[in-house]
């Protein structure tokens, strides 16, 4: 994870969970995904992803 980002473009999660860009944009559907909407842009605050992450390492995730 990039130091300098504040916040995460859906590629950039594609890269951090090495998943396409159709899981992508399911795994920012998941509820409690910390994710910002301007216009049709999807953003992931970094700090809140840590979280997210942390709080989530032992569950299982079903992407459709």
């Amino acid at each position: 994870m990039d130091d300098e980002l504040v916040l995460y473009t859906v590629t950039d999660i594609m890269k951090i969970f090495k998943i396409g860009k159709n899981k992508a944009y399911d795994l920012c559907k998941v509820k409690g995904f910390p994710t910002i909407k301007i216009g049709c842009k999807t953003l992931i605050p970094k700090e809140q992803l840590k979280k997210w992450i942390s709080e989530n390492q032992d569950c299982e995730i079903f992407l459709p």
